[in-house]
């Protein structure tokens, strides 16, 4: 019976893999951005498993809160909403358990997997992982993300140039590419949220915020809240750039190579 299974198993990945070449030219193909994977969100039409990675960390937990909001509302469903850590046991075991049981009493279930090396998976897990990806791709009640950060899996120059492993995982799931934002596109995103909240932002004073305060998508979300909260108090409706220095905290020193710089320049 174990034997069959696994054949079967083995077979809907084939065919999944096939189906892919056939459709798109290579596995690469189960590549896509995070907007895609937003407008996937917004369509409700979530199903089968997802691999999220890259660096920007920001984007990535935004994308997994908009899913379950998708698939439960905005309250958690404690039957149906499973996450998974690889400190707990054998997470293949627990994640097989998952494919292989039903929603209960909602039209599909969530199942997130959290803390696993991918880098230092034997062939053999491995080639388990894609088999069971590869069976929750023939579910539309099932949905699966397998949530990494950039120490825990390593993508390659995706997609351009994936990684093995990217490429393996990619024909049996949606892989959804999270790199750094451009800095076109994180200004971009400065002024959306300032307009989100109702105040108006121009793109030369979000350089302004970016390059005073930081890079990083968290720390930018919070200095933003805290311009957007001056301003309103003021009774304005658009930011003033000379409160950027004096309500925003100012740079910290980022990264090594920020670090050796300021060790160079005598800054302690």
């Amino acid at each position: 019976k174990c034997v069959n299974v696994f054949t079967r198993i083995s077979e809907n990945w084939q065919r999944i893999c096939n189906d892919r070449q056939t459709k798109g030219g290579n596995a690469v193909s189960g590549i896509i951005t995070n907007k895609e994977f937003a407008r996937l969100c917004k369509g409700g039409t979530l199903s089968g498993g997802y691999l999220f990675y890259g660096e920007e960390e920001y984007l990535k937990i935004r994308a997994l809160e908009s899913a379950r909001k998708v698939l439960f509302g905005g309250e958690d469903d404690p039957f149906n909403h499973v996450k998974l850590s690889d400190v707990e046991g054998d997470i293949l075991d627990a994640l097989e358990e998952q494919v292989s049981s039903l929603p209960m009493f909602a039209e599909k279930k969530l199942t997130e997997v959290h803390g696993v090396n991918y880098q230092r998976l034997s062939p053999e897990s491995t080639d388990r992982l894609v088999s069971l990806l590869a069976e929750a791709g023939q579910s539309d009640d099932t949905v699966g993300i397998l949530y990494t950060n950039s120490g825990e899996f390593d993508g390659g120059r995706s997609p351009q140039k994936p990684s093995a492993l990217l490429k393996k995982l990619s024909a049996v799931c949606t892989a959804v590419a999270f790199p750094y934002e451009t800095p076109m596109g994180l200004n971009s995103w400065v002024c959306r949220h300032f307009s989100a909240s109702g105040i108006a932002c121009t793109p030369a004073n979000a350089a302004r915020i970016i390059d005073f305060c930081s890079r990083d998508m968290f720390t930018l979300s919070g200095e933003i809240e805290k311009l957007v909260c001056y301003t309103l108090a003021k009774g304005e409706t658009a930011v003033d750039p000379k409160d950027i220095e004096k309500v925003c905290c100012g740079r910290g020193i980022e990264g090594a190579f920020d670090f050796t710089d300021a060790l160079l320049k005598g800054r302690s």
